[in-house]
């Protein structure tokens, strides 16, 4: 038997392996952290949901752009620059100007999403536009 210190709880545990010079934890201290893991893949959040949703809103707004290009384009036009804008504002001050890499991205993608969600109807308004013009 072989006297062990858990590094995490620093209880006194015994082994019948002698892996000297090895940190081991207590199988107390294993168990819950595999317990605490995440799994990996797809998790179901609030971000996630917050997402669907202006998804949801952009592509109703680019679809229905394309029936009534004259009302509900500059209605699709207004909604992407008021999500764009807010949405880049809120993002720099976020990230600011250091390098992208050192930005905490758990705050700083929701400005980013907001964002990227109304470049999409503003681009979206463009194809409208020119198909009025040509036509």
């Amino acid at each position: 038997m072989v006297a062990i210190k858990c590094p995490r709880c620093e209880q006194i545990w015994h082994s019948n392996d002698a892996d000297y010079g090895l940190v081991r934890l207590c199988d107390r201290c294993e168990d819950a952290l595999r317990k605490n893991r995440r799994e990996p893949g797809f998790t179901f959040d609030a971000f996630v949901a917050v997402t669907a949703g202006f998804f949801a809103v952009d592509v109703i707004l680019i679809i229905s752009s394309r029936f009534w290009p004259e009302s509900v384009g500059l209605v699709m036009l207004i909604y992407g620059f008021v999500l764009m804008i807010p949405g880049l504002r809120v993002l720099r001050g976020v990230v600011g100007f250091q390098h992208a890499g050192d930005a905490d991205w758990s705050i700083g993608r929701w400005p980013l999403m907001i964002a990227l969600m109304g470049l999409a109807c503003v681009l979206a308004y463009i194809p409208i536009v020119l198909h009025r013009h040509v036509h």
